[in-house]
């Protein structure tokens, strides 16, 4: 499973990083929590595999333009 940020999630989604906090708070989006510099020392991640098949795509073509 590819776990990916909430920055990168919304980006993707062409939403808001609130809109989808939200969503992962209603378990429409799979997520976990992580240590990192968030409150209380963790992060927030989504699972890109939760995300619609386009947004998907959209990420997957950022990594490639990335890598090339």
């Amino acid at each position: 499973m590819t776990w990916i940020s909430t920055i990168e999630a919304a980006y993707v989604l062409e939403i808001t990083e609130r809109a989808v906090r939200e969503q992962a708070y209603s378990d429409i989006l799979e997520h976990r929590y992580t240590s990192g510099k968030g409150r209380s020392g963790k992060t927030l991640q989504i699972s890109l595999e939760s995300l619609p098949p386009a947004a998907q795509m959209r990420y997957q073509v950022i990594q490639d333009k990335q890598t090339s």
